[in-house]
């Protein structure tokens, strides 16, 4: 894999930052950032590896940048995107919309342009969540140092969370993401982390996404496989959290 990387990237002029472990997300998107930063990029486009990426996402991006008035205080421009699963996007509004952006607490990691100057001030991704709510803590952090966080309201990528599944319940279908048990330990371990860091300052992105996991949790029980290894998982990972153990575990603990 490394060499057939090393080999598309050789063939189209692209830099290769490659590591010989597993460090996490926010450890890759710093390593990547600070590349960026470092050979005077002003913007950063941060990817995940599942997402497609639409030919007009750039220009999309730069639009909603464009025609915001208050351009020193925007620190991440997310993109909307299409779930091709659930044949929906996020937000679901008309790709011409004006203005072409909203405000948002959070976007996610894919298709987002994250400001260098920005990320200088604020700091980098929170590498001891490792994985999952790391854009999350970052565009939380970004506004409580007072930067503004936007979506481009065009469905710029194809991206779907998880591996999700439709299951028919009284003719409508329930979606399950399907995510192994270590990513549930995770996920529930740093949101407790956010609830307790920011449930005073953003209390209504702490609830709606309380709801959400809550949601996620009651279609894991009626519909996903390897439940109590899975429910062992994310009551380890609310102690961890309220503990403030942090960082990588060993997936087998789970």
């Amino acid at each position: 894999m490394k060499e057939n990387l090393e080999g598309i990237c050789a063939k189209i002029g692209a830099a290769l930052i490659s590591n010989d472990a597993n460090l996490g997300v926010a450890a890759a998107l710093n390593q990547g950032a600070r590349y960026a930063r470092d050979n005077s990029c002003a913007w950063a486009l941060t990817l995940d590896q599942d997402s497609v990426v639409e030919p007009f996402l750039l220009q999309t991006l730069a639009d909603a940048y464009a025609r915001f008035p208050d351009k020193e205080k925007v620190a991440v421009i997310g993109s909307d995107y299409l779930d091709e699963k659930r044949g929906k996007s996020l937000i679901g509004k008309e790709r011409y919309r004006d203005p072409p952006w909203i405000e948002q607490a959070t976007v996610i990691t894919s298709g987002s342009l994250v400001s260098m100057e920005a990320f200088d001030r604020i700091g980098p991704f929170r590498e001891n969540f490792f994985i999952d709510h790391v854009d999350d803590e970052y565009c939380l952090r970004a506004r409580s140092f007072g930067y503004k966080v936007l979506l481009a309201l065009s469905p710029a990528i194809r991206h779907s969370i998880g591996s999700a599944r439709a299951t028919k319940i009284l003719g409508k279908a329930v979606w399950t993401s399907n995510h192994a048990a270590a990513r549930r330990y995770y996920m529930i371990r740093n949101f407790t982390v956010l609830a307790r860091e920011y449930l005073f300052s953003h209390p209504a992105w702490i609830f709606k996404t309380l709801f959400r996991h809550l949601g996620f949790a009651l279609v894991m029980v009626l519909l996903e496989h390897d439940l109590p290894l899975k429910l062992r998982s994310m009551g380890k990972g609310f102690r961890d959290g309220m503990r403030d153990r942090m960082g990588a575990i060993d997936r087998t603990g789970c």
